[in-house]
């Protein structure tokens, strides 16, 4: 292999053997699988791609180009082991969810834990009275940049992922040293929530489809980082001014860490958990204020955010079971936004759900009084019923992904899969398809994976629309 030729040093596969020792590779247990078609083409990884034996199958800083993707079809590899610091650049985007039911939901519960904190907002919440929002200023979706139309920028799009990344790496040590009773980075976290509010002006579907594709590492600081994302989204969308959403977003990314004082095997370990082990994870939106003494070191409605966002509106929830007059305007979209990603997050205990089928979950269950309507309607013009990078089938039997939302949440902005190719995995672009100006043609399937799984008879695995309704 001659590193004067980069197309075949990318195309490099070892062939079938005995494992061969990775002399000089990083150690593999930093290493996770990922799915063939997860590797966008195009990209150019800093560390190498291995095979789940250890085996090199493509040198560090080669591209993954076609020639690679048609050698690793040729050996039969679904899957592939990519380090742990490439997979947000990878998945991001592209939701992971396959699973089409919801785990049956919990009866709410009161948590067998308080402090003083945790007191004094329950006596706010009790007496109902400044739960509401004061008088807003102007929108923020009025520094929105309108990108009605147009794909995304693949510069903008690393750059956000960059950001992200490096949000997630902030957010732990915050989290860290809040859990661990050093107080709160609250300009840290004010500055994490500005670059936020700045990328989702810039492009907010984009945003929000990064957001809205978490995946399996880093938890729990991971998922609170894409809530505050989609949170800060779907807060535009209702209205609300600069400075609430800097509080919205605040309070999401505090909320996780009371979880970081529990046992982490509670919620690490497969299989579905125990009435025990739920009880103890209702304590962590308390354990938060536990940690911090009190919750003057943040913004008033991020300490009601971080207490309430797990609680539902018919009582449903945790930690005290409180109802829709007792929830904070604020804690009620966070409920919403922490729900979506948690469903199509995957959990040791559970797989995550196919976007489409999180926001049918959603839907049903705000109709059953679970959620705040008006939050619901909001996450729907957000990131649309076919949310944003989800894979669907048209009428015409055309395939594409989801790229924008429009002003017709059920008609999102298509870009087509093009010619021998994917939408979104790399290579040529595809055409745009904006639904909301083609009453002709509609969604008529959705698949069951965010990207093509292809398997030996070349056809990809979907749903009918007409079986998920």
């Amino acid at each position: 292999m001659s590193s004067a030729d980069p197309e075949h040093a990318a195309a490099e596969v070892p062939p079938r053997g005995p494992a061969a020792p990775a002399l000089g590779l990083p150690a593999k247990e930093e290493y996770v699988p990922l799915r063939r078609c997860d590797l966008r083409r195009g990209t150019v990884l800093k560390t190498p791609v291995l095979d789940d034996r250890g085996v090199l199958l493509l040198a560090a800083g080669q591209v993954i180009s076609d020639t690679f993707h048609a050698k690793l079809v040729d050996r039969g590899l679904l899957s592939v082991q990519v380090h742990a610091e490439e997979v947000p650049k990878l998945l991001a985007g592209v939701p992971q969810g396959e699973a089409k039911e919801a785990p049956r939901s919990r009866t709410g519960v009161v948590a067998p834990a308080a402090n003083a904190t945790s007191e004094a907002l329950d006596r706010i919440a009790v007496s109902g009275r400044g739960l509401g929002l004061p008088k807003q200023g102007d929108p923020f979706r009025g520094e929105l940049v309108d990108r009605t139309g147009v794909p995304y920028d693949p510069a903008r799009r690393d750059a956000s992922v960059a950001r992200l990344c490096e949000a997630v790496s902030v957010a732990g040590a915050i989290q860290r040293e809040i859990a661990s009773g050093q107080g709160v980075d609250l300009p840290g976290l004010t500055g994490l929530a500005d670059e936020a509010l700045d990328d989702l002006a810039a492009d907010r579907d984009l945003f929000a489809a990064i957001g809205l594709s978490p995946h399996g590492t880093g938890y729990p600081t991971r998922h609170g980082v894409h809530a505050s994302m989609l949170a800060a989204a779907v807060g535009a969308a209702m209205g609300l001014d600069r400075p609430t959403l800097n509080e919205l977003t605040i309070g999401v990314l505090v909320h996780d860490a009371g979880m970081l004082r529990l046992d982490p095997a509670l919620y690490e370990t497969p299989g579905p958990l125990g009435k025990a082990a739920f009880l103890e994870i209702t304590k962590h939106p308390v354990l938060v204020f536990e940690a911090l003494g009190s919750a003057r070191d943040i913004p008033p409605r991020a300490a009601f955010i971080a207490y309430q966002m797990h609680e539902r509106c018919d009582g449903s929830g945790y930690p005290r079971r409180r109802t829709a007059p007792q929830l904070h305007a604020l804690a009620k979209i966070a409920a919403v936004v922490d729900a979506f990603v948690a469903l199509t997050s995957p959990r040791p205990y559970r797989p995550a759900l196919a976007p489409h089928h999180a926001m049918r979950h959603l839907l049903k269950d705000a109709a059953a009084g679970a959620f705040d309507p008006e939050a619901v309607r909001a996450l729907l013009r957000t990131v649309s019923l076919f949310p944003l990078g989800s894979r669907v089938k048209l009428d015409d039997g055309r395939r594409g992904r989801v790229l924008r939302v429009t002003e017709d949440y059920s008609r999102p902005l298509i870009e087509l899969d093009p010619p021998g190719g994917v939408a979104g995995r790399g290579g040529a672009p595809g055409e745009l398809l904006d639904l909301s100006a083609c009453p002709e043609r509609c969604v008529t399937g959705v698949s069951a994976d965010a990207a093509p799984l292809v398997d030996e008879a070349g056809a990809e695995a979907e749903e009918p629309l007409a079986a998920a309704a």
